[in-house]
């Protein structure tokens, strides 16, 4: 049974604190008493395409079930993206706490530890940059814990290494996360001054 459904065309959404506004947004919104479901809703927010497919069913008021879809072409890294991934980052890059020795696994237990505990503000202090398209599923039943899976497939990346920035075009493969660790596939780019190339 459906009590309302409402039809976007030519919409503009300001999610959150609206730093992150879309524009052209069209799909459907079905709305009743306990569920909510998102019919292919898609949007633009400069060069980047959106689209997203979703519901969420709160009929049991102690378990929410959410199922979501998310694809994005030409996704530019700034801010207000980088916050929405924040949240998720503790655990991410799946590295093993604990007893770590000493030297090099050390200072790469303690980097990563970083990373995961202030995300925007490492991004910020190496400049990180880019373009990617990314494709996200998320599901939860509101039992255990969500499953997530995560695939970005970069374009171009840049970022400050000891004061000189460092340009990669041309990317190739992709990173998946799971919410527990990162797997890296032929994920390859072109050095942008000098031609050389890197691969992973």
């Amino acid at each position: 049974l459906v009590d309302l459904l409402i039809e976007l065309n030519d919409a503009k959404l300001s999610p959150g604190d609206g730093a992150y506004a879309l524009h052209d947004v069209g799909g459907r919104i079905r709305l009743s008493l306990h569920h909510v479901e998102l019919d292919h809703l898609t949007g633009r927010h400069g060069d980047s395409q959106l689209q997203i497919s979703g519901s969420a069913d709160w009929g049991d008021a102690d378990h929410l079930k959410v199922s979501l879809d998310a694809v994005a072409k030409r996704l530019n890294f700034e801010e207000p993206v980088w916050k929405l991934f924040e949240p998720y980052m503790k655990g991410m890059l799946g590295w093993k706490k604990g007893e770590q020795g000493k030297g090099v696994a050390a200072n790469a237990s303690k980097n990563v530890e970083r990373w995961e505990n202030d995300w925007t503000k490492q991004l910020r202090k190496y400049g990180v940059k880019g373009v990617y398209d990314a494709g996200l599923h998320y599901e939860s039943d509101g039992r255990g814990e969500p499953r997530m899976r995560l695939k970005v497939e970069p374009r171009s990346l840049s970022l400050k290494v000891n004061h000189r920035r460092v340009s990669l075009t041309k990317m190739s493969g992709s990173v998946t996360s799971d919410g527990k660790g990162l797997v890296l596939d032929r994920l390859g780019g072109r050095f942008a001054k000098d031609g050389g190339q890197m691969a992973v």
